[in-house]
């Protein structure tokens, strides 16, 4: 039996770390500083398709990670297992995707532009993405810069 190195994938522990990366980077790096200030919304990532293992840590076959942040400073952070019917409030974005898909994305194998322009990432309400199109480029790319840290900093377990 092999030894896996790393934390897995949206686990608690990982998901924690990758905040706690982003926040360092946040504190030593004034582009990346500069370009998360922009940012005050509450938004809230579904995820279903998880793996077994995933299951079993949340005792669920859904995730959700609501994040909120006012001018770029991280107010609100959670992860956990859900059902269908799960209500988190009032959020401005809510963002729908697969397990796999969203390994596709952190792993590298296809960007977040990818993502969005093939529909395998849904973002509700949608047409909020057309009435600001500048907002739209920013979070695509300053999420691109995000998952880059995270990729680079983070050692991960993918099922």
């Amino acid at each position: 039996m092999s030894v896996r190195r790393g934390l897995l994938f949206l686990s608690r522990e990982w998901v924690s770390r990758a905040v706690a990366e982003i926040e360092r980077a946040k504190k030593h790096d004034e582009e990346v500083r500069r370009r998360t200030s922009e940012f005050t919304l509450r938004v809230a990532y579904f995820v279903d398709g998880i793996p077994d293992e995933l299951r079993r840590l949340y005792g669920s076959d859904n995730l959700v990670i609501v994040i909120g942040l006012d001018e770029g400073r991280l107010k609100e952070f959670r992860v956990e297992g859900v059902g269908e019917d799960y209500d988190v409030g009032e959020v401005d974005y809510r963002i729908m995707s697969s397990y796999d898909t969203l390994k596709r994305i952190f792993s590298g194998e296809i960007n977040v532009v990818q993502a969005y322009m093939n529909r395998l990432v849904k973002i509700d309400p949608f047409y909020k993405l057309y009435v600001n199109p500048r907002f739209t480029a920013k979070s695509l790319t300053t999420v691109s810069m995000l998952l880059d840290i995270i990729r680079r900093r983070i050692e991960t377990i993918y099922l």
